[in-house]
């Protein structure tokens, strides 16, 4: 079954802030281009049946409608995408059998370099299509896919950075 989150939870995995005047309820996102030309207003709102929507509004009276119509295009699904990774409740890590390595984006590399960024892969799908995109390393039968949970994700991820950050300090000398 899956979890319903408020505005707020999303607000929160965000990094936003929940905006609010009487009923409305929305989450202004900085995606999108702002000029002396142009101007993007994006946000997110939640409807009545708890599903999560994106309202993108764009106005530059120097371009034509269609292209106007792509770019709104383009900022919804990046924020449908943002949205889709801070609900994730399970990240997937492919692990190669032969010698426990990590499918990164087409690269292989080790785990707890990979869990500097363990939100790659937020469905077994996602990792698959992309070992399938990359004809080198990505024979999705050589690979196993552990399941994660975010929090134990997360965790991991803090002690990987705490290791980089310990192991990559540089002294500066004048």
């Amino acid at each position: 079954m899956k979890r319903e989150y408020s505005i707020y939870e999303l607000a929160e995995r965000l990094g936003n802030k929940v905006w609010e005047k009487d009923n409305l309820k929305r989450i202004y996102v900085n995606i999108g281009y702002n000029t002396r030309k142009m101007s993007t207003v994006t946000f997110i709102w939640q409807d009545e049946n708890g599903e999560f929507r994106v309202s993108c509004h764009i106005e530059c009276p120097s371009q034509p409608w269609n292209w106007i119509k792509s770019q709104k295009e383009d900022v919804v699904r990046k924020v449908e995408d943002k949205i889709h990774r801070a609900l994730a409740d399970t990240y997937y890590i492919p692990v190669r059998k032969v010698d426990g390595m990590v499918f990164d984006y087409g690269c292989i590399s080790s785990r707890e370099k990979f869990m500097l960024y363990p939100d790659r892969y937020i469905s077994k799908e996602d990792a698959i299509k992309d070992m399938e995109n990359c004809y080198e390393y990505g024979d999705p039968e050589e690979y196993e896919i552990i399941e994660i949970s975010r929090e134990d994700a997360e965790n991991e991820s803090e002690r990987a950075w705490q290791n980089y950050r310990n192991n990559n300090t540089e002294v500066i000398t004048e």
